[in-house]
């Protein structure tokens, strides 16, 4: 072959498939950086936002335990504002990716295979976007929850 047309180069099926496979685990692995690097980002803007809802509520969190409602309450009340607003980003995050998916496949892999929308992924992704806006709200929970109900009326932010 090489006599015929000395330009070409003759790959071995095997070669192709481990030279494929090894794309593919550096995508993956790129992958799982990325998506460490995003969920990191997410905590971090949850907390911060749920902070800034502390601040920015604390007249109306000084008035509610004024009037007698628990620390504990007030505390669940932040925790669940933040479980539910990761949890709108977690699924956001999961249709997002999967159109992103499905429009860079082709591109990417020069195939026509699609993008399968898996419930165990959604529901994993869910999970953790949960349990991620918990753990990112329990300092600003823990801070609402010991205002001091005086000092709180008092201040006008």
């Amino acid at each position: 072959m090489r006599t015929v047309i000395p330009e070409a180069r003759i790959t071995s099926q095997s070669k192709v498939l481990v030279d494929r496979e090894e794309v593919m685990t550096g995508l993956n692995f790129f992958g799982t950086a990325v998506s460490v690097f995003v969920l990191l980002a997410a905590a971090l803007a949850t907390s911060i936002a749920m902070t800034s809802s502390v601040a920015e509520r604390t007249n109306e969190i000084g008035l509610f335990r004024t009037v007698g409602l628990r620390k504990s309450f007030i505390r669940g009340v932040i925790l669940l504002e933040g479980t539910i607003l990761s949890l709108t980003g977690g699924l956001l995050g999961y249709v997002v990716g999967n159109l992103a998916a499905q429009g860079f496949m082709p591109v990417l892999t020069d195939t026509t295979n699609s993008v399968f929308w898996r419930l165990d992924y959604l529901g994993a992704a869910l999970l953790l976007a949960a349990l991620l806006g918990a753990l990112a709200s329990i300092y600003p929970a823990q801070r609402a929850a010991n205002l001091d109900p005086a000092e709180a009326l008092a201040s006008t932010s």
